[in-house]
């Protein structure tokens, strides 16, 4: 897993960069790769509870699936 702080934001609030996720129920069921399914889940899981930890902030994540809507 790779959380990183994204500095380069105009937000006043902690910034944490899940990388690329994909999103929506059914393409997450399609996905092939069950281990990358988890892991793309753990890593916006452990940042949620981090934000949650700390006082908040946002999650940043890349759409994956360009279908998403």
């Amino acid at each position: 897993m790779n959380i990183s702080v994204d500095l380069e934001t105009n937000y006043a609030e902690l910034v944490l960069d899940v990388g690329r996720v994909t999103l929506g129920e059914n393409s997450r069921k399609k996905m092939k790769d069950c281990k990358l399914r988890k892991k793309q889940n753990e890593s916006v899981s452990r940042a949620m509870c981090a934000l949650l930890n700390s006082g908040g902030g946002v999650i940043k994540a890349e759409i994956e699936n360009e279908d998403y809507s």
